[in-house]
């Protein structure tokens, strides 16, 4: 329901998880910061993050970081399904 529980699930058991998929902005901690934390304890994770905006320098940065790609809001559900097979057949 939150990111930081988000986390702690995550921390919990990362092997379990075959994709992270979280919001840019969030309360408590970014969707950069948790796809950060996530990527520090399971290196190799593939993250999505979803955007009203992307603003073109944090999108390098979290490309440079490991984050596998963006998607920007609204997007329908064959944007978002064609997004999700891509990454995790990459």
């Amino acid at each position: 329901t939150n990111s930081p529980e988000a986390l702690e699930q995550f921390s919990r058991q990362p092997d379990t998880f075959d994709l992270v998929i979280a919001d840019v902005i969030m309360p408590d901690l970014t969707g950069m910061e948790l796809a950060e934390a996530v990527m520090k304890r399971r290196p190799g994770v593939p993250v999505i993050l979803c955007s009203g905006f992307v603003d073109p320098e944090k999108a390098k940065r979290a490309m440079e970081m490991g984050i596998k790609d963006f998607i920007r809001k609204p997007f329908g559900v064959r944007e978002f399904s064609e997004t999700i097979r891509r990454v995790l057949s990459e």
